[in-house]
């Protein structure tokens, strides 16, 4: 049988597994179909749609764009490219491949099949145009807001942070245990890295625009220390970015699309044929590249369903890495694929994961964010700081204290979910009570001069309350408030989770202590009580 035969049949088989949604074991039929018949455009855009419906979908771009090179009038595969940049928060391409899908459909003498596939183009064109005027909207009204709000008027965490510095140095130890060392790192990165930007220059080399400068090491530094850092203050920061990002690529060779299996596959193979040297580089651009990409799509496109495609490219490429090429040292295959850097990888996936879920995105479930965050918890319970080896403050709440206080507080939203679906106050009751308990140990592991400290004492006093419990138990949470409020003030006074209204939040707690002692003292409650802001037993009530 010839190699177009074996092809085809594989191709069959290929189709038959996904008819039957066995998306994972089509894809191999027809990744062995191209290696027989690699210039054939529809096994290309059948893959693309078995990683469609895997969620892979770099890879699904990467087919597809391959099948629209090899077939340019293959409606179907600028759909699916279309469609998977669409999932990666690529609007400006998506809109591009939509219009292309669209203009190779005949205009006239349409099937009822290319009819319906018209309708449905169009429609997802008209979605894309709609999603890329927002995303440039929140751009504009980002940097608008950061001008009003006076970025260099010594309001922001970070000036406050440095305002601070003497004043913890002097405290020794304790003043090594502060949120203003963990701002003050992401700060130092984000401005080196910003400043590095602004310099890049332009040179026209033999008809060629060169660039000089590095900054994408820094950028992303900056947002896995601690990713309330961002702020854009100047209108043209996405262009040079890009230009930014275009030239490191170029400079170190990296990959700007594809999933994890396809850039681990090419990695082995430049190193078959150079050095780690050559290949450290490109990786690093690349998945920083990925990292970057990945938050401001969740910022600034308010796509977080994008953003976890993103993260899982990156964590596939690091864990993917590290099993490839274990026998090679961190010092040679380079600080990406360090345990602290995946990490903090996972920190930001499990808060874009959380975010997807809250707003309903499809197949992103309650049991997955469990999951997502035991798996984060056990990561920084298995490895915890070697007190041989030197660490700043900064640098262990960013990837030890910061990921695992986020990790609990994930379990207990996960609890406090299961509670509100629940009825039955047999089942729903001890819900409440391990998310008030879980919520109580995850801002016991960050500062008390971080504003998610307090936050999340709030969060289990909430829980706590909804669940009854009684004062011996949610007092001492209400003084731990109070006393965190000031000291957070200091420092985040004027962040973005302040703007938010968290402080009309946390005032209502510390209005609710102040008439809860009231009520001790002239012995209207015990401490056996349980009483909440409210509730008919509230303090406030009582005359």
């Amino acid at each position: 049988m010839s190699k177009s035969a074996d092809a085809e049949s594989l191709k069959a088989q290929g189709n038959v597994l996904f008819g039957q949604k066995q998306y994972k074991d089509a894809a191999v039929k027809y990744s062995a179909a191209i290696e027989l018949s690699p210039d054939n455009a529809v096994l290309w855009s059948n893959r693309a749609a078995c990683y469609l419906n895997l969620r892979r979908y770099s890879d699904a771009a990467t087919d597809a764009s391959r099948a629209t090179e090899l077939d340019p009038s293959f409606a179907r595969a600028w759909s699916r490219l279309a469609t998977a940049e669409q999932n990666l928060g690529s609007w400006t391409t998506a809109i591009g491949a939509w219009e292309k899908a669209l203009s190779v459909l005949p205009v006239d003498g349409r099937s009822p099949a290319e009819e319906k596939q018209a309708v449905e183009y169009e429609e997802m064109l008209d979605n894309a145009r709609r999603a890329l005027e927002a995303t440039q909207e929140n751009m504009q009204e980002l940097v608008e807001n950061n001008t009003i709000n006076n970025l260099g008027g010594g309001k922001m965490p970070w000036q406050r942070a440095e305002g601070l510095r003497e004043e913890l140095v002097a405290k020794g130890q304790e003043g090594m245990f502060s949120s203003a060392w963990l701002i003050l790192g992401a700060y130092e990165a984000w401005s080196e890295g910003v400043d590095i930007m602004n310099k890049l220059k332009k040179e026209v080399k033999n008809g060629r625009v060169a660039m000089t400068g590095s900054a994408i090491q820094q950028l992303s530094n900056a947002i896995m220390r601690d990713k309330r850092v961002f702020h854009i203050d100047d209108p043209e920061f996405l262009s040079k970015y890009n230009d930014q990002m275009q030239y490191e690529a170029h400079a170190r060779q990296a990959w700007q699309k594809g999933g994890a299996e396809l850039i681990l596959k090419e990695a082995q193979e430049r190193l078959a044929k150079a050095d780690w040297n050559a290949v450290r580089p490109a990786l690093s651009v690349t998945v920083r590249g990925y990292i970057i990409r990945a938050f401001l799509t969740a910022g600034l496109m308010e796509d977080d369903a994008a953003a976890v495609a993103f993260y899982d490219d990156v964590i596939g490429i690091l864990q993917g890495g590290r099993q490839l090429w274990s026998d090679v040292d961190d010092d040679v295959r380079g600080v990406i694929f360090t345990k602290t850097f995946i990490r903090g990888v996972k920190a930001l996936k499990l808060e874009a994961y959380m975010i997807a879920y809250k707003q309903g995105k499809q197949l992103f479930t309650l049991e997955k964010l469990k999951e997502l965050a035991d798996d984060l918890e056990q990561d920084v319970r298995d490895d915890p700081p070697n007190p041989e080896e030197p660490m700043g403050p900064g640098f262990l709440l960013a990837f030890y204290n910061g990921p695992l206080a986020q990790a609990l507080a994930m379990q207990a939203l996960y609890e406090r979910e299961l509670a509100q679906q629940g009825e039955d106050p047999v089942v729903v009751l001890p819900h409440l009570a391990r998310a008030g308990e879980l919520y109580a140990e995850s801002a016991s592991h960050l500062p008390p001069d971080d504003e998610l400290h307090a936050w999340f004492l709030n969060s289990a006093l909430g829980v706590f309350w909804q669940g009854g419990a009684p004062l011996k138990t949610t007092l001492p949470l209400m003084q731990m408030v109070k006393s965190s409020v000031p000291q957070m003030k200091r420092i985040w006074e004027h962040s973005q989770l302040a703007l938010g209204g968290r402080d009309k939040i946390l005032q209502k707690t510390l209005w609710f202590e102040e008439d809860v002692q009231k009520a001790l003292k002239e012995g209207k409650v015990t401490m056996k009580d349980p009483v909440r802001i409210g509730a008919p037993e509230d303090p406030r009530n009582i005359s």
